[in-house]
């Protein structure tokens, strides 16, 4: 199912951006935590959700910025009131502040009990960390081992390619993350550079990252045996234009198809 990461187009209201999102045909959004609905702001919560829902856009997921093992714990609950009035399924969180090579192992015990300190909290929902250049997970190796340390039923990932990295790279860990994820970060970016979605070799590229995932994600290897295909999302057009936003749409449609 094709969507949008709301933070894409910070500049617009919610509103703006579903009638964007229904006119190309993008089905589901993750919206973001900072802009569009604050955490905590249950009031905008209960809004949005009403409008996605009027609109026919299914909410995949809440972008929240809550660092594991760096926010403040009592932060988390004010994240999961507004995962919950806007009936978000996902909450998007980051893991830390560093790299993993950059934490001691007395740190890294206690990024792992806040993580399931925090799955534990919303065991109805998915908690999905993303491989975020800077954090615990930026490597997709570190990200699986975290994972794994964890080892809560409802903790997850996205994937993304790291624009920092070569395809080699980006690919493996496509198909390392698959089973785990629930969520794909979809853009194509060049180190500091954004391109239209199909540059080539973007194009190529997210063709095979698309067949690398669902060859993974049709074998039994998920963490529940429910879990449904992950979503592909775009997130930030290249020039950062809302108008840019039907080519994009359109490109990843065609992949999809």
């Amino acid at each position: 199912m094709p969507g949008l990461v709301s933070v894409s187009f910070r500049q617009l209201t919610p509103e703006d951006i579903l009638a964007r999102m229904t006119a190309c045909g993008l089905d589901s959004v993750e919206w973001g935590g900072d802009v569009h609905v604050p955490a905590g702001d249950i009031a905008t919560a209960t809004r949005v959700r009403a409008h996605s829902e009027a609109a026919g856009v299914r909410i995949h997921a809440y972008g929240s910025y809550y660092r594991v093992g760096a926010s403040d714990p009592a932060d988390f609950a004010t994240v999961a009131a507004s995962a919950a009035a806007l009936d978000a399924p996902i909450i998007r969180v980051w893991a830390y502040t560093k790299n993993r090579p950059a934490v001691d192992d007395a740190t890294y015990a206690a990024i792992v009990a806040d993580a399931r300190r925090i799955c534990a909290a919303v065991p109805d929902r998915l908690i999905c960390l993303e491989c975020h250049n800077g954090t615990l997970t930026e490597d997709y190796t570190h990200a699986l081992a975290f994972i794994r340390a964890v080892a809560a039923p409802n903790l997850r990932t996205y994937y993304q390619p790291n624009q920092f990295r070569d395809f080699a790279y980006n690919l493996a860990a496509a198909r390392a993350l698959a089973p785990y994820c629930h969520g794909v970060h979809t853009f194509s970016w060049e180190g500091n550079d954004k391109f239209p979605l199909d540059t080539p070799p973007h194009d190529a590229r997210w063709r095979a990252y698309i067949a690398a995932i669902r060859e993974a994600t049709r074998k039994p290897l998920c963490l529940a045996s429910d879990a449904p295909a992950p979503e592909f999302l775009l997130e930030f057009m290249h020039a950062g234009n809302p108008d840019s936003l039907p080519a994009a749409a359109a490109t990843l449609r065609g992949w999809l198809a």
